[in-house]
């Protein structure tokens, strides 16, 4: 962190562009603001499927169920790095706007 500054620097542009982006969309958030986005979905079967999906893109986000959280904040949970390229978090927001709205989420 000291001596690569530019890094914490990218990361937290990714951050931004991740979150003003998806709440753009329509995603709730939660009150998001670090590089572990939680994307809500609020439906255990709807997760499932959606991480399926998303998994099958080729975009890793992990799936947080009930009961490591209540079953009405079931979640993506999105991890972002300052090494992801703009393509990466585009890639990422296409596929997420997809399955967002094929399952009602957006």
């Amino acid at each position: 962190i000291e001596t690569e500054p530019e890094l914490r620097n990218r990361l937290w542009c990714n951050i931004r562009f991740m979150i003003d982006n998806l709440r753009r969309m329509g995603f709730d958030l939660g009150r998001a603001e670090t590089a572990i986005i939680p994307i809500i979905v609020g439906n255990q079967d709807k997760l499932m499927k959606m991480s399926q999906e998303i998994h099958q893109a080729g975009i890793f986000l992990n799936p947080v169920y009930y009961p490591a959280v209540p079953k009405k904040l079931a979640r993506l949970r999105l991890s972002l790095m300052a090494t992801h390229t703009q393509e990466d978090l585009d890639e990422t927001l296409s596929v997420l706007e997809k399955v967002g709205k094929k399952y009602g989420v957006i």
